[in-house]
């Protein structure tokens, strides 16, 4: 994603300023994890309007180096990279650092990397460092006279270590002299007071880091839908909560997930599923819908459900999985506020409401509220408790996502009869929830401009 990675050095103690410049023009500060958070650093997000990504700026106030994890060293060029920097293309209001300046960092950075298990990995002799790292080193090389390297690396690193810099310029980056160069900026570093954390210190912090990085990854590899340890960045002022709604052929779950791809490579993300169709279920709602997809198949409940959620045919089976799907969503709530509370930005994929028996995930036994069997009437009073208790749980905003009914038939044709379709249609468009901002977002247009829209919306949602 370096398309929409930003990396930006400022002077120390222009904090204030830089948060409110960037405030200013519609960025938004975000927290990483403490596993991955460094001195000196402050995480921001934007919104590109025009293609709906997220645009990542790191506001640097310090150069920072060292191990993954760790960022073990802050190397005191800071203001002298700054005070050479040069107008980008001639242009006065973008400022690049200079070429010689900015390989020397790139150079030493690079060396303040290498961990132990890196000797494994690239084998003596081999080029050192990726193809991003392998890249820029060749790119800065163009444009940068080997004398004029050798002097600024001496004049930034000491002769000694500027000596071994400039053997790179030559001979190229290997994990050998990449090595002996760590060696001589480290015992720089120990002599100088660049170096935060003693060696021990350091090496116990890095290892406590790297299990959390490496449980974080797993939580989410094997499927764990409740995960205990956040992975990319959160708002410490508190996350939002996001409804989308429509009927089938509305692109709602295309969209959300969409959303949920997009933007969890920047921030951490939860989409919650909050019907009972082929979204996550749980334990027994799945061996019911096993149960159930036995005795009658799966097209032939497509074209009954919308009967059965009328209230006709509620026998004790439809009871329990009604009662079970209520419970369902209560649980999926408590977890959504919870993840709000943290921070979190949470995306729901429909959303429980308490107007309409039947459709749009409202209750399914209101019918039975006036049932002569008391078993029944008990079923319905407990069901309706919930969905009374999941209304008072509202979203920061909702979105309807509303194609015609042309539109809506075309895209889903034989997936749900027409009668039943016209009627969701009409029933959610009327559907109002008080108290909540709504948005109504025009879903005859094509995908990419739905999700830009909605994307929008989602942005504007979160705390500021």
């Amino acid at each position: 994603m370096a398309d929409t990675d930003l990396d930006l050095l400022f002077s120390r103690g222009s904090e204030k300023e830089v948060d409110s410049l960037l405030k200013a023009i519609g960025y938004l500060a975000f927290a990483p994890p403490p596993y991955r958070t460094y001195p000196h650093i402050r995480d921001y997000l934007g919104l590109a309007e025009e293609s709906g990504q997220l645009v990542h700026v790191q506001a640097h106030y310090a150069l920072i180096a060292g191990e993954e994890r760790l960022k073990n060293h802050i190397l005191p060029w800071g203001d002298e990279l700054l005070a050479r920097r040069r107008p980008w293309d001639g242009n006065p209001a973008v400022w690049i650092a200079d070429p010689a300046d900015e390989l020397v960092t790139l150079i030493a950075r690079g060396a303040l990397k290498i961990r132990a298990r890196d000797h494994v990995k690239y084998r003596k002799g081999r080029r050192f460092g990726d193809a991003d790292f392998a890249r820029e080193f060749a790119w800065l090389q163009e444009r940068v006279d080997g004398t004029a390297f050798r002097e600024r690396a001496c004049r930034l690193a000491g002769n000694e270590t500027g000596e071994l810099m400039a053997g790179i310029y030559d001979d190229g980056a290997s994990l050998h002299n990449m090595t002996v160069l760590a060696k001589a900026l480290r015992r720089q570093a120990r002599q100088n007071g660049w170096q935060r954390l003693n060696a021990v210190h350091g090496r116990l912090q890095r290892w406590f880091n790297e299990a959390l990085s490496l449980f974080a990854k797993a939580q989410r590899r094997i499927g764990l839908r409740r995960p205990w340890i956040l992975r990319r960045r959160i708002r410490q002022t508190g996350g939002s909560i996001v409804a989308l709604m429509g009927v089938d052929g509305s692109g709602k779950s295309t969209v959300t997930k969409a959303i949920a791809k997009d933007w969890g490579r920047k921030l951490d993300i939860e989409l919650i599923y909050f019907g009972t169709g082929d979204g996550p279920k749980s334990l027994s709602l799945r061996l019911m819908a096993l149960g159930r997809d036995r005795l009658m198949g799966r097209t032939d409940r497509k074209k009954t459900s919308g009967e059965r959620s009328r209230g006709k045919n509620r026998g004790w089976p439809q009871i329990a999985w009604a009662l079970s799907a209520a419970r369902l969503k209560r649980r999926e709530m408590r977890w959504a506020y919870r993840l709000r509370q943290r921070g979190v930005l949470v995306i729901c994929d429909r959303y429980p409401q308490n107007v309409i028996e039947g459709f749009n995930d409202g209750p399914r036994l209101a019918s039975l509220l006036q049932s002569k069997s008391f078993l029944k009437r008990m079923a319905a009073e407990y069901e309706a408790r919930i969905y009374k208790s999941l209304a008072a749980a509202q979203p920061d905003l909702l979105i309807k996502l509303m194609p015609s009914l042309d539109v809506a038939l075309a895209r889903k044709p034989g997936d749900v009869p027409p009668a039943i379709l016209a009627e969701k249609h009409a029933t959610l468009g009327a559907l109002e929830f008080a108290g909540i901002p709504t948005v109504t977002v025009d879903a005859d247009q094509p995908l990419e401009a739905v999700l830009r829209k909605v994307k929008s919306l989602i942005w504007k949602s979160l705390p500021r």
